[in-house]
């Protein structure tokens, strides 16, 4: 909760080498700076399968007919690309006198999860290929702890990170294409991504999970790093319909840019490039 704090209201700092010292409730936090990150989550199929059979339906006959409709993903890297992230990066053993110790970071991020996915699915009296689409939106929550290597190349760094992770549905849905003998009510259906679907229906999860990442960091100037990073994650999905919680997992790459403050003490500097830590 103190993090938390520290993002919502004012506090006093000072500039400390490359971090500022926040003096906050008595203790003193050393920031180091500001991440932003873009990235690509790869839901396994049974995360998908999952949504789309978890769920609150009309009757026994409906369930049945999705109950085997999923097939596969369809794939589709630009839809994958479906994260956003900001976050702020702490040094908490920033007055350690051993450097390995000191380079130890923890961060905090705030992220906007969408996605937009496509499945094939195989229903009862449609002749051909047919659909489901999985559209949601969610908030959530991404704490790290980050090492890093020393410096090689005079620019460049590798690090580890090990991640928590949980989001909160803010909407969602699953579009199918089952057929109209099914409904008990009739639609007008829905036209999504130019594609007619008879059905959609409601669905509320919240995601839970961890797991590693490991990237590699490159200094721009003084204040700027860019990265870039592959992780894979254990994802628990606790569905509101069904109370139950099913695992899966999700693969993906990010890309980010970090601010930083100050610069950098005397034990992080480096022959030739006295500006990356």
């Amino acid at each position: 909760m103190r993090t938390l704090f520290l993002l919502l209201i004012p506090f006093y700092l000072s500039v400390n080498a490359q971090v500022k010292e926040i003096n906050f409730l008595g203790k003193k936090w050393y920031l180091h700076g500001y991440d932003f990150r873009i990235k690509g989550r790869d839901y396994g199929d049974d995360f998908y399968r999952q949504l789309s059979i978890q769920n609150t339906f009309p009757d026994e006959k409906y369930a049945q007919e999705l109950s085997n409709a999923y097939q596969y993903k369809i794939r589709s890297l630009p839809k994958q690309i479906n994260t956003l992230s900001a976050g702020i990066v702490f040094r908490p053993f920033y007055n350690s006198p051993l450097t390995f110790i000191k380079q130890f970071e923890f961060s905090h991020n705030i992220e906007l999860e969408r996605i937009n996915t496509s499945a094939q699915a195989t229903f009862t009296n449609n002749h051909g290929e047919s659909q489901l689409l999985f559209r949601t939106f969610q908030i959530g929550y991404n704490p790290r702890f980050i090492l890093s290597s020393p410096t090689f190349a005079d620019h460049l760094k590798f690090y580890l990170s090990g991640d928590g992770y949980a989001f909160l549905p803010i909407s969602g849905y699953v579009y199918n294409q089952i057929d109209e003998t099914y409904l008990l009510n009739q639609t007008d259906g829905y036209d999504k991504n130019k594609i007619p679907f008879t059905d959609r229906l409601g669905t509320n999860h919240f995601k839970f999970g961890g797991g590693f990442s490991v990237g590699i960091k490159m200094n721009i100037n003084c204040n700027w790093n860019f990265h870039i990073e592959a992780n894979a994650f254990d994802v628990y999905t606790r569905h509101a319909a069904t109370k139950q919680t099913t695992q899966s997992g999700n693969r993906g790459i990010q890309f980010g840019l970090r601010y930083k403050f100050g610069v950098p003490g005397e034990s992080d500097s480096i022959p030739n490039n006295a500006v990356f830590w």
